[in-house]
């Protein structure tokens, strides 16, 4: 299940990247959270794929790592330059949300409270967990 959280910006799971999907919503670039990065046979020609190791456990640290940084950038970017993009975990339950509201929250000056609200009314599967 894919969902458009922005113009550009949109979040999934990981049957979210099936061709059928990222040519149905036009995805220029896919954004995987995850322990290890998109298979190279489940890749798109002309699709840009980027990875990020993120576990989804209690001691996962996006701020040691600069987990925050990399995504902020790479999700600016993307709307700087009109390009659409799918950020996807496993399940798109957390650690997509998380990467997600940390940007709206930096972009807009927004309350965790807010962006998880702006959020969850556009992926209603959403849950933010604090253990990270």
């Amino acid at each position: 299940m894919i969902n458009k959280i922005l113009d550009c910006i949109f979040i999934g799971d990981i049957f979210s990247n099936a061709e059928i999907n990222i040519e149905k919503f036009k995805i220029q670039t896919v954004l995987t959270l995850s322990s290890q990065p998109l298979a190279f046979e489940k890749r798109i020609i002309g699709v840009n794929y980027q990875f990020i190791y993120m576990l989804d456990v209690e001691n996962q640290n996006i701020f040691s790592s600069n987990i925050l940084q990399k995504t902020f950038n790479l999700l600016q970017k993307c709307l700087e330059n009109n390009q659409t993009i799918l950020v996807h975990c496993e399940s798109g339950i957390s650690r997509s949300v998380t990467i997600i509201i940390a940007f709206l929250m930096k972009k807009n000056n927004w309350s965790y409270l807010n962006s998880f609200n702006f959020l969850k009314e556009k992926h209603s599967i959403a849950k933010y967990f604090f253990n990270f």
